[in-house]
């Protein structure tokens, strides 16, 4: 009796381990599986941030781009021109920032030229010559209005493309006079 329990035990024995190694293998298979899995999923991840990280590569530098022409153009002069952007958020907000900042400018430069406009119809029907000079070295005239021509017979470019052409129109006797009271004025002890 002994010896035939002892035989279902090994029986009984076999089967579990049998069984034992079965789950073994099965065991064995979702281990593979699973690192598979791991691989698998490790790998579309990977993929997916490059597509990721290329897509806001590709909108930044087109951002970038376009933010670029636009700065040339407004560079080169050409303020009428608009910064569209096709993005919500700080890429509207930025091209909002330049458009009105071109705006601004462009305004600006309108009511300097129509100052420029008031200044140069006061210039040129002044009764007088208007000038200005260097404060140093020669002290030749940087600006004479046109209005010098009529009251002394010479073109402005004269006295600014030769600093000594007003001292060599200074009659010899009165010129080191007036040259010394001039150093006077500039030194602004006169």
């Amino acid at each position: 009796q002994h010896l035939q329990a002892l035989r279902q035990a090994s029986t009984q024995a076999g089967a579990n381990l049998a069984q034992v190694q079965a789950s073994a293998q099965a065991l064995e298979q979702i281990q593979e599986q699973t690192t598979w899995l791991m691989l698998a999923t490790r790998v579309f991840s990977l993929g997916m941030a490059v597509w990721l990280a290329s897509a806001i590569y590709r909108r930044v530098a087109s951002m970038v781009h376009a933010t670029e022409g636009y700065a040339q153009r407004i560079g080169s002069g050409d303020l009428d021109a608009r910064f569209e952007a096709d993005a919500k958020g700080e890429t509207a907000a930025l091209a909002g920032a330049l458009n009105h900042m071109v705006q601004r400018l462009r305004e600006a430069l309108q009511r300097e030229a129509a100052a420029n406009a008031r200044l140069t119809v006061l210039l040129q029907s002044a009764p007088v010559s208007i000038y200005a000079a260097r404060v140093a070295g020669d002290f030749g005239a940087s600006y004479i209005s046109p209005s010098v021509h009529q009251q002394l017979g010479y073109e402005p470019d004269n006295f600014t493309r030769d600093p000594a052409f007003w001292l060599a129109r200074i009659h010899p006797d009165d010129r080191a006079r007036v040259q010394a009271q001039q150093a006077q004025v500039m030194a602004g002890k006169a």
